[in-house]
C-alpha cells in the first residue's frame, strides 16, 4: 500500500521557480519562473483542464552552477509525486529530439536523482534534481497532488489527483 498525505491539495496551480546558486530562498535569489504547460485541477468545485498548444514555448536558459538544479515548487502543500524529465535539445515545435526516462521524486522517499526537501522553518517545497552532466538542459516537471477521500465517502471511492506541468531551460556550461 503506498502511502499518502492527508490534506487538499493547494488551492491554486503552484508556480516552480529556479533557484539561484546557493540560494534557498525564493524571494532573494530567484531566476525564473516556470512555463505553466498544461494542467488538471479543481477550482471553485469545478474540474478544469488544460494542455498548450505546440509550438511548447520554452523559457530561455538559466546559468547554474554545478550539476544539480532547485526547484522552489511555490507552495506549502507536499506534492505525492513529481516527474521530471531532462532533455539536451528541442525540435523547432519544442517538442524533446531523444526520449529521456523519468526521473520520479516522490514525498517521504528520495533517490540520488531528485529529492522533495522543505527544511526546518520554510514554507515551500522544494526539488533538488541531478542533471546529467554539463550544458544546457529542458527540463519538464509535472507535480501531482491527491485529493483526500472523505470519511463518509462509500467504500468504493478512490483518492484522485491534481496535477500540473511546467518548463524551465538551465544551463551549467
Amino acid at each position: 500500500m503506498e502511502w499518502r498525505e492527508v490534506a487538499d491539495p493547494p488551492p491554486h496551480i503552484p508556480v516552480p521557480g529556479l533557484l539561484s546558486p546557493g540560494s534557498q530562498d525564493r524571494a532573494a535569489g530567484q531566476h525564473e519562473n516556470g512555463v505553466l504547460v498544461m494542467y488538471h485541477w479543481i477550482t471553485d468545485g469545478k474540474t478544469i483542464s488544460r494542455e498548450i498548444d505546440l509550438p511548447l514555448s520554452w523559457p530561455q536558459p538559466q546559468s547554474i552552477t554545478g550539476n544539480t538544479v532547485v526547484i522552489d515548487l511555490g507552495t506549502s502543500v507536499a506534492p505525492i509525486e513529481v516527474e521530471a524529465r531532462v532533455f539536451r535539445t528541442v525540435d523547432a515545435r519544442g517538442l524533446p529530439e531523444t526520449p529521456s526516462p523519468a526521473i520520479w521524486c516522490r514525498y517521504l522517499s528520495s533517490s540520488s536523482e531528485c529529492i522533495i526537501t522543505r527544511n526546518s522553518g520554510e514554507e515551500t517545497w522544494k526539488i533538488t534534481l541531478a542533471l546529467p552532466g554539463r550544458g544546457e538542459f529542458f527540463i519538464s516537471l509535472r507535480a501531482m497532488w491527491g485529493i483526500p477521500v472523505s470519511p463518509d465517502a462509500p467504500e468504493e471511492a478512490t483518492a484522485s489527483d491534481v496535477d500540473a506541468g511546467w518548463l524551465l531551460t538551465v544551463s551549467n556550461a
